[in-house]
């Protein structure tokens, strides 16, 4: 199935066969115009390498993953996901450095 957006057919030996199967829609699928480029780019990287069996499932769905945040966020994709991540945990690490060093400040005073 995920060969068909590399508009070439499957090899025999292609390790996402598996995961993405000709009998069930692909989740790949539901993507504006103009994505196919890059879902094909994801495609062309997971097929490239080699990955361990174990990795593979994981590979398989990092790549729908990401063809849902590209249908979601046309622009930013996942990097619009990995800065609102960061910027919900950057208060937090403050917050943790700061209760730190005060409970640093009263270790030292209290021993």
């Amino acid at each position: 199935m995920a060969c068909k957006y590399l508009r070439r057919r499957c090899a025999p030996n292609c390790v996402l066969t598996l995961y993405f199967p000709a009998s069930q829609p692909s989740p790949l699928r539901r993507r504006p115009p103009g994505l196919w480029r890059h879902q094909s780019r994801m495609v062309a990287r997971g097929s490239r390498y080699s990955l361990p069996v174990d990795e593979r499932a994981q590979a398989a769905e990092t790549m729908v993953m990401e063809a849902q945040w590209l249908v979601e966020g046309p622009v930013y994709g996942c990097d619009g996901i990995i800065n609102q991540l960061q910027e919900e945990i950057q208060p937090t690490q403050c917050k943790l450095t700061r209760t730190r060093a005060q409970l640093s400040i009263v270790l030292v005073h209290g021993a």
